[in-house]
């Protein structure tokens, strides 16, 4: 064991900390213990969906009314190891596990490494090291009992939990089928940190006083001087406290009657957790701002290199920056100035009369500028990266609490049309900082500059019996490509409504024809009215009139309103019946159940013309040979941006799907990750819905098996010869008179809701790259320095410059002068004497 300083002066023992070598065969059983029990333990349920140290990623939502904010003192070695074998025994795990660990902890010998050496050996028995590979997984499973013991008593105690639900749903008036949704909402915790829920302030202290007679009891205390009461639309008696007192247990004997009272801080602005302030992005920029502030670069007797600079701007200054926007996302106009901050440092360090362009210093380097991380790109990034996960979220329970806001903030702000697929105007937006959160606000202000969309994937809903009439009649009212049709009365629908006419089951059902087709079924409604009877013929004859529209409102096209098992089954005729459509390109080969796939990219293009259009979209095709098939497709450009990768997972995807319907086979593909994929004893992730699809297909009865051959060989095996010929095929698509069908794309195996391009269709994966490309081409097009001073764009070579010259050469001189010079404010003659009251020429 030695030691190290951590922080504050270095004569107090208390600023260092221990660390522990231990040994490395010791430390490998507990490292497969922890990887192989976290995954079970998430899957069974036994770890609650809101312990945020079990699954990373997961971001918090100003969605409470009232909740109090716990702290522990942090340390592994205050945790009892009896709270672990207790949790082991509640949920059934083995007794093996605790005999291992109990071998791990008893008797272990240290000794402590000085200046003068080692000292004797000292003996540590029962305690839980911290930063051992099982001392993560043992915190949250001796907190899970207390999450699941806190939920139980909320059951046991109604009018106390929490409960998320819509706003249509609170009015006893439902939109759509997820307004039925509701979420008790209790416990929620992140290893040190933890937010209590309720909704009255005797069972939130009833609550808290249990909390903490169960954490003393296995060894932790919580830290009252951290912790916080947060109050929402409510107060206490007397009103405008700025202290609260809550209960505790004696640490000394948990179990005690005895209650002792705490002082802790109100707070009814903002809630603060794992340092971040929730829903309050000022706070947030000026947190960042201070960082950029206290942040100086370094000088010596020569200046660094711009390149230099920008390394440490990113390893020190970006990669604090960063995480700080991952959690909260902040306003554009913050990020912009941050921007302009970390510009004004540079330009301060070499000394320039004039300050050059923020963004040519955040342009990449494929498109001529310095390449800087630029705030404002990862700041947009963030926004719409946050959104996308919150509203497809893996786990359900922050799906669902995201899907509710979503839908209210649709129905209650929006005319029922979600702000993702036409976002409301800024003006709007700005108006709703209290209800929606902030970041969600901002990242549907990103969208319309980048002609983007967040779509659901799945559209059946509006189908669904349980949507509302006037959630349908709002979305044929609202929606622009409806303006031509008829408009309903809203007398008439008010009449409905007073009739208990209110879902689309009260007039009708609707159901799939054989070719997978919508029909809709009316309901007969005897005992009406006259008057009611009029009311809902001129309803009929509007919604019969406008149903064949609704799927004008997909940006993606009618697909998406198909529930996605139709979809797949859609899909997979299609593909099956590809070598019928394209019989020209048919091989025959003789041997049955083999196959081979392939795919085909066209270098990306540089082109000179006005518009300066960098880089053209590439063609991506496929192709499949088997026995008695042979047929090729491609990739539309303009339905989904892929890459080689997603074609060559699509030609092996093709295969195995026609292999599948022959009782299996051997299908061999030239792409070495794929097939190492799938030979994968399961796979973890999905890296794009094509990988989904083909794993669905995999796991039907009698898969194929898929190997790997080598690509342009000149063997003459037949594995070899198959993939020659797919190849031959795929790369001739190019160049034909006539392109290939388009392949599907797998729409019903992407997440709930993927971004769309109006441009290059549907964008899965990371936004950030998309986002940084489209705003280098618009400042690239909308610059005029580059015209007025340096001449017309066509007279210089278009193709991306070398990243060596601006990222690590040390002499760095040339590109300085090119940042000043594009900027149209490098300290030049005709600069200067546009600029001052100078009596010699701009030539002198």
């Amino acid at each position: 064991m030695t030691t190290i300083h951590k922080r504050g002066p270095s004569t107090s023992l208390s600023n260092y900390r221990g660390i522990t070598c231990s040994n490395l065969l010791a430390n490998l059983p507990f490292a497969w213990l922890n990887s192989s029990l976290l995954p079970y333990l998430t899957k069974t349920g036994i770890l609650p969906s809101t312990q945020v140290a079990s699954q990373p990623g997961i971001q918090q939502r100003d969605l409470i009314s009232l909740l109090a904010q716990r702290d522990q003192k942090k340390g592994f070695d205050m945790l009892e190891p009896q709270g672990f074998y207790d949790a082991l025994a509640a949920y059934h795990l083995p007794s093996s596990i605790e005999e291992l660990d109990r071998s791990a902890q008893s008797h272990v010998p240290y000794r402590v490494k000085t200046a003068y050496g080692f000292t004797n050996p000292f003996i540590v028995d029962g305690v839980t090291k911290q930063g051992g590979s099982l001392s993560p997984l043992k915190c949250i499973l001796t907190t899970s009992l207390l999450n699941h013991w806190m939920t139980d008593h909320s059951q046991a105690n109604p009018g106390v939990a929490l409960t998320l639900s819509s706003h249509q749903a609170n009015i006893n008036r439902p939109h759509v089928s997820a307004d039925s949704v509701s979420i008790p909402l209790n416990f929620v915790e992140a290893m040190d940190n933890s937010l209590m829920f309720a909704t009255a302030w005797r069972g939130l202290c009833s609550n808290a006083r249990l909390a903490d007679q169960f954490q003393t009891s296995y060894g932790w205390e919580t830290a009252w001087s951290k912790s916080a009461l947060y109050l929402f639309n409510i107060d206490l008696s007397p009103p405008n406290q700025e202290y609260a007192m809550v209960p505790s247990v004696d640490k000394d004997n948990p179990a005690s009657p005895t209650t002792i009272w705490n002082r802790v801080r109100i707070v009814r602005d903002h809630i603060t957790f794992l340092r971040v302030p929730v829903n309050r992005p000022d706070l947030q920029a000026l947190h960042m701002k201070e960082l950029v502030n206290s942040f100086f670069l370094p000088y010596s007797w020569k200046p660094l290199p711009i390149t230099a600079l920008n390394r440490i701007i990113a390893q020190r200054l970006i990669s604090k920056l960063r995480p700080c926007l991952a959690l909260q996302p902040i306003s554009p106009d913050d990020a912009t100035t941050i921007d302009h901050l970390i510009a004004h440092k540079i330009h301060h360090y070499f000394g320039f009369p004039f300050h050059f362009q923020s963004s040519l210093l955040t342009t990449p380097i494929d498109y001529f500028g310095l390449g800087l991380p630029s705030i404002s790109t990862l700041n947009q990034a963030a926004a719409l990266n946050g959104l996308q996960r919150d509203v497809s979220h893996p786990v359900p329970i922050f799906h669902k609490t995201a899907q509710l806001t979503l839908n209210d903030w649709a129905c209650s702000y929006n005319a029922c049309i979600l702000p993702t697929i036409l976002p409301p105007p800024k003006r709007s937006l700005c108006r709703l900082h209290n209800k929606i959160p902030s970041a969600w606000l901002y990242a549907c202000m990103y969208l319309e500059p980048h002609h983007l969309t967040l779509i659901p994937t799945n559209l059946s809903f509006l189908y669904s019996p349980l949507t509302a009439l006037k959630h349908y009649t709002n979305t044929i009212d609202v929606f622009p490509s409806f303006a031509t049709l008829p408009k309903l009365s809203r007398f008439t629908l008010a009449q409905l409504h007073q009739n208990n006419i209110t879902r689309i089951e009260h007039i009708g059902s609707f159901s799939f024809s054989p070719h997978y087709s919508f029909t809709f079924t009316y309901n007969l409604l005897p005992h009406l009215s006259p008057a009611i009877n009029r009311h809902l013929r001129i309803f009929l004859q509007w919604f019969a009139t406008t149903l064949p529209h609704l799927p004008t409102i997909s940006p993606a096209g009618p697909s998406l309103f198909l529930p996605p098992p139709i979809c797949q089954q859609i899909a997979e005729r299609y593909v099956s019946l590809l070598p019928l459509l394209n019989s020209s390109h048919i091989s025959q080969f003789s041997i049955h159940n083999v196959y081979a796939s392939d795919a085909s990219c066209t270098s990306l293009q540089y082109q000179r013309n006005p518009t300066y259009s960098l880089l053209s979209p590439s063609s991506l095709t496929l192709a499949v040979v088997g026995p008695n098939l042979g047929f090729v497709s491609r990739l539309p450009s303009n339905a989904y941006l892929a890459s080689t990768s997603h074609a060559e997972v699509a030609a092996c995807l093709a295969a195995v799907l026609h292999a599948s319907t022959k009782s299996g086979g051997i299908i061999y593909s030239d792409y070495l990750p794929i097939v190492n994929w799938l030979n994968s004893q399961s796979p973890a992730a999905f890296p794009s819905a094509f990988h989904a699809w083909l794993h669905s297909i995999v796991q039907r009865a009698h898969p194929p098996e898929v190997r790997h051959v080598k690509a342009h060989t000149n063997s003459t095996s037949l594995p070899a010869c198959l993939n020659r010929a797919a190849d031959h095929y795929a790369s001739n698509c190019h160049s034909s008179s006539s392109p290939p069908l388009p392949f599907p794309i797998p729409t019903f195996a992407m997440a709930p809701f993927v971004f769309f391009s109006h441009h290059r269709g549907f964008i899965e994966g990371n936004i950030t790259k998309f986002i940084t490309t489209n705003f280098a081409r618009d400042f690239i097009l909308n610059y005029p320095v580059w015209t007025k001073l340096l001449g017309s764009p066509l007279l210089f070579d278009l193709a991306p410059p070398p990243s060596f010259l601006y990222e690590r050469t040390p002499f760095a001189y040339s590109a300085m002068i090119q940042l000043y010079a594009r900027s149209g404010q490098l300290d030049s003659r005709d600069i200067c004497a546009s600029r001052f009251a100078d009596d010699r020429g701009p030539l002198c």
